[in-house]
């Protein structure tokens, strides 16, 4: 019997192991995606390389050619790294944040210490190198030398250098078996390392046999009994390269130098363009500045054991050089070229990504390099200038409209340059005044087709915003590709973005921070402007966002919170002067003893709306927040400091419709978040299935069951029909935590899993097989 039971299983396993694929992150889980493209510093360890990004840190094995990341959602306790460095007698790497926060990574485990981060020092408070000795990390800091104990994890002093124990910025530090240095903004200062006194400043001493010893210097290190520095010049000259011996100070250098290391009695030399090895004699035998003919911007670079360069390159990742530096591995985990994510959009299969933005004070473009990125079959793929010639000289993508029968097709906004059309991630037309119905703007001389927003009606028509256009709104037809304008300058001349919504309505986001809304039917054009404060004991005078749920009404984000227009369909009803007669209203929560307007002390900056029905709400300052359908009660509120979302800044959000997984576009990069929630049909057409299944022993997590009419409701049942649990589903998917109605895990066993739609006109059946 025993023999069967088994067979029977792994026949099931076989069966259903195609479900489980193609899930993405388990639900409740968090993950990161981040470029690696910008690198600024690189270390070895072992046989690891490790290079850190601005926004997080990932190493390549040499032993097995493998790659691993670490981000906060991995374990690390911030964002934006300013400095790594490894210990070897303890095997340990510190990690330094720009805040000063610092992590120390050994075997794998973080730990966190932020006492500096948290201490009060007046000034500019950084970290800007670091170095060890046995034990001790000396931390170069803004301020001072920060002496950390890594085996005690514990901060244990801070040196004070400058003249009377004032702040003295510390740029770099080294040290022999007698003396320890210190590159300063104003000198090169020494001590004996071995004193119990570096704390008083009285027993630091600044060297004044190099001319202008108060000068700023930026690196220092020991090179064959040598002391070697960089004293910076400033913006307007070149630094210079010194070598000190037997109190001799000679310069062997003169070059934009970024800094340096010494590995293994070898210099290595960071520069502008370009990268530079000496021996220990000081005699430069290797430039390197065009392997495997690319042009390199290094920010970082070290000698390993092994002879190899590794480079940390401003836009070409990790490299690993060799033959003199002609040859190069270019080293990356994969992701987006850019952590900006001003616009996002997903859809069944795919995640598109735009860095551009508007600049709302002058209305013009932030500046931002044409680029859409594209995520796919969990790989991101860059639509950029080095993909695609055409868009080398477009700028400030702000918005992406994806074709609804076909998601290789879509749009993309230029606030300068008009509409790009891309198929199968291929730039096929740019649309402006000599193939379309888009109108120039003439500004300071220059031209521009300020296309701020673009959305497809339920017909498939292309509807776009013409900012400052005479005419300002225009549609591409379905059939036919014709194109048409509509004058609507007697309610808006500069516009950014355009929804349409179920009713077929235009809602665009204007300039003075007002709602504009457009339609063109049978009986004609009708268009209004909503003032969102009339009638309300709230007022605002910004609107920040806005989103249709699922009920079809309209959600709006402001300065101080939200507000909704609860029937849209009215706006046209009653237009006085170009202003409807319909409005906003406020949402009035109780909040402990008090009743208080939804988030009114917070800015609304964006709002999804997922399978069902609530509302993720991005701000500005306080993270984001998960809202009921009717944003009455607070499922969620996400920041930094209870979960790996990366900073409290949300400048998008976009819910993926079959996955649930919620991405999160904040300053410091693009975090999501895989939620219970995925969107619902109305009958029952997707097949439906539970996933991880089977559910092995290991995971403990939600398993969700998918393909469900919109809040279906759900019951599980052992073999026999014995029932284990039921529930109600979030939009098309229920989630079940593998317990029965005692809290208990189920035991081993095929389980029945009855599905019925909110009428109970429909029953779907399908099975989950639980492995104890």
């Amino acid at each position: 019997m025993k023999f069967i039971k088994v067979i029977l299983i792994n026949i099931l396993l076989v069966l259903l192991i195609k479900t489980s694929l193609g899930q993405g992150i388990p639900i409740g889980s968090w993950r990161v995606h981040l470029p690696y493209n910008k690198v600024i510093a690189v270390v070895e360890a072992e046989n690891r390389i490790y290079a850190a990004t601005p926004y997080s840190l990932f190493y390549f094995d040499k032993s097995d050619n493998s790659l691993q990341r670490f981000s906060k959602v991995s374990g690390l306790s911030d964002v934006n790294i300013s400095a790594i460095h490894y210990n070897n007698q303890n095997k340990t790497l510190v990690i330094a944040y720009s805040n000063t926060n610092i992590d120390l990574l050994k075997n794998d485990n973080i730990m966190n210490i932020p006492d500096i981060k948290l201490k009060s020092i007046p000034g500019k408070k950084t970290i800007n190198n670091i170095a060890s000795k046995g034990n001790t990390v000396y931390l170069a800091c803004s301020f001072g030398i920060v002496n950390l104990n890594i085996t005690k994890n514990e901060i244990e002093d801070t040196y004070k250098i400058g003249p009377n124990g004032s702040q003295l910025g510390i740029n770099d530090i080294t040290y022999t078996n007698s003396n320890i240095y210190a590159a300063t903004d104003a000198g090169i200062y020494y001590s004996d390392i071995n004193s119990p006194w570096l704390a008083n400043y009285q027993y630091w001493s600044l060297d004044t046999t190099i001319n202008n010893p108060q000068s700023k210097f930026k690196n220092i290190g020991i090179i064959n009994n040598k002391l070697v520095v960089c004293k910076d010049k400033g913006a307007t000259a070149k630094d210079t390269l010194f070598a000190k011996k037997n109190n001799n100070w000679t310069s062997f250098d003169t070059s934009n130098v970024l800094n340096f290391h010494i590995n293994y009695g070898n210099l290595v030399v960071s520069y502008s363009g370009y990268a530079g090895v000496y021996n220990d004699t000081l005699g430069r035998y290797q430039l390197i500045f065009y392997p495997n003919q690319k042009y390199i911007n290094p920010l970082d670079g070290i000698l390993d054991k092994d002879g190899f360069v590794w480079i940390a390159d401003n836009s070409l990742g990790l490299i690993k050089t060799s033959n003199n530096g002609w040859s190069a591995e270019f080293i990356k985990p994969n992701g987006p070229s850019a952590k900006d994510a001003y616009n996002m959009r997903a859809t069944a299969n795919s995640l598109f990504v735009v860095p551009g933005g508007i600049n709302t004070v002058s209305w013009g473009g932030a500046g931002e390099q044409g680029v859409v990125n594209v995520f796919n079959n969990e790989t991101w793929t860059s639509l950029d200038q080095s993909y695609i010639s055409g868009l080398d000289s477009i700028s400030d993508l702000t918005d992406i409209a994806i074709d609804p029968n076909d998601d290789t097709h879509f749009y993309a906004a230029s606030w300068s340059t008009g509409l790009l059309e891309f198929n199968n991630n291929k730039l096929t037309a740019v649309y402006n005044e000599t193939n379309s119905s888009l109108q120039q703007f003439y500004y300071a001389g220059q031209r521009y087709f300020r296309v701020g927003g673009a959305c497809y009606d339920q017909s498939s028509n292309l509807w776009v915003t013409n900012s400052s256009a005479p005419k300002a709104l225009s549609v591409k037809y379905a059939n036919g590709g014709l194109w048409q304008s509509f004058d609507i300058s007697d309610i808006v001349s500069e516009l950014s973005t355009v929804y349409c919504d179920k009713n077929d309505y235009k809602w665009m986001l204007l300039r003075d921070n007002k709602l504009a809304v457009f339609n063109a039917d049978n009986n004609g054009i009708h268009k209004a402007v909503i003032n969102i404060n009339k009638g309300n004991d709230l007022t605002t005078n910004d609107i920040n966002c806005f989103a249709e749920d699922l009920d079809g009404q309209i959600w709006i984000g402001t300065d101080q919170g939200i507000k909704v227009i609860y029937s849209p369909e009215t706006v046209f009803s009653s237009v006085t002067a170009g202003v409807s007669a319909t409005t906003a209203q406020t949402i009035l929560i109780q909040w402990g003893n008090y009743v208080q307007h939804l988030l009114e002390f917070e800015s609304v900056t964006a709002i999804a709306v997922d399978g069902a029905n609530r509302k993720w709400i991005g701000t500005s300052k306080a993270g984001v927040f998960l809202m009921s359908p009717d944003g009455t009660t607070q499922v969620y509120n996400f920041n930094t400091e209870n979960s790996p979302l990366l900073s409290n800044s949300i400048n998008s959000i976009t819910i993926a419709p079959n996955t649930g997984e919620v991405f999160f576009g904040t300053d410091a990069g693009i975090v999501a978040y895989k939620s219970t929630a995925t969107l619902g049909t109305d009958k029952q057409v997707n097949p439906v299935y539970a996933y991880p299944n089977p559910v092995r022993p290991e995971y403990n997590g939600m398993i969700g069951i998918k393909g469900l009419t919109r809040d279906a409701n759900v019951k599980v049942t052992d073999i026999y029909g014995n029932l284990v649990f039921n529930m109600v589903a979030f939009g098309g998917q229920a989630v079940w935590n593998g317990k029965n109605f005692s809290g208990q895990r189920v035991a081993t066993g095929v389980y029945l899993v009855y599905c019925t739609n909110a009428d109970g006109s429909e029953t779907v059946v399908t099975k989950i097989l639980f492995v104890n």
